[in-house]
């Protein structure tokens, strides 16, 4: 059994009782049907674009040498930071001449390299 001091007690009471208020608010606030406001949506508010072009990863390996940032992505275990971190190295360093070089590149081990192979090419 818990034993609770005057104080404790009536901490307890108050939350409580609040929890008790807020509840039966919550009860009339819902069964009032005038409360309701409908739901507009106002047009124009927000510019839309016509067309919305979304690139789709090419079939077949990702050129290491070539690819843009959005291109390095599409591959297994590259997320945005990492792709424009091999695209930073390739900027200062120059191609890759193997696929293996990739793990010169921070946030990318051996192990990624080996999942990388097959996904990947030298262009």
């Amino acid at each position: 059994m818990i034993v609770l001091n005057r104080q404790e007690a009536l901490a307890v009471w108050f939350l409580s009782g609040a929890l008790l208020v807020g509840t039966a608010v919550s009860i009339v606030d819902h069964n009032d049907a005038q409360r309701f406001e409908e739901f507009h949506v106002v047009v124009g508010a927000v510019a839309v674009p016509d067309v919305v072009r979304v690139e789709v990863p090419a079939k077949g390996p990702v050129p290491i040498n070539q690819a843009r940032a959005e291109q390095l992505q599409s591959l297994p275990h590259i997320g945005p930071k990492t792709a424009a971190v091999i695209v930073d190295y390739r900027q200062k360093h120059g191609k890759f001449s193997t696929v293996e070089q990739l793990s010169r590149v921070r946030g990318i081990g051996a192990t990624t390299v080996e999942r990388l192979k097959d996904h990947v090419s030298l262009k």
